[in-house]
């Protein structure tokens, strides 16, 4: 992976930094109906400004965190979008650049989640995602609960410490 994969995944992040993502998923999902055909869902994705950064086979595998299935392509992520529609009120994503992190095969990056679910059950927590750009777009995103699973399934050990240097006299 190039800086170029770390470029693409913060574009895609960017655009609904520390908002409310789920009022623009509905928006999307109106406008394809119940049923949406693989060809509109490709159409609506390319056409967003975020989602425009993911190629229409996309693989988007949320099962390491427990709170998804496997998504494959356009159409199939649109109906994931709409199970977490019909269970959560609010998620806000945020990310920081400085978090991104380029590890050879993939991208890393670590978004704090604050949601609430439909009954009213609030939600904070890190999520660490693995990215795989090619040809300037996500290919395949696997989300995580844990740094070190993440790390682990990218083939990378855990990160180093960043080392401090003491100064003399203090």
């Amino acid at each position: 992976m190039s800086r170029e994969g770390v470029d693409v995944v913060g574009k895609l992040l960017a655009v609904h930094d520390g908002k409310d993502v789920l009022p623009a998923i509905q928006r999307v999902l109106d406008s394809l109906g119940p049923d949406p055909q693989p060809e509109a869902a490709i159409r609506v994705l390319e056409e967003d400004d975020a989602w425009q950064h993911c190629s229409p086979e996309i693989v988007w595998d949320m099962t390491p965190t427990g709170l998804g299935l496997v998504a494959h392509g356009a159409k199939e992520l649109c109906q994931w979008w709409s199970t977490w529609l019909a269970a959560l009120s609010k998620y806000v994503y945020r990310s920081n650049k400085k978090d991104h992190q380029d590890l050879g095969d993939w991208v890393l990056t670590k978004g704090d989640v604050v949601a609430t679910a439909r009954n009213g059950q609030a939600v904070e927590m890190p999520v660490w995602q693995l990215w795989k750009v090619a040809d300037r777009r996500v290919t395949v995103m696997r989300g995580f609960l844990k740094e070190a699973d993440a790390r682990a399934a990218a083939g990378v050990g855990a990160q180093r410490p960043r080392s401090r240097v003491k100064r003399a006299g203090r």
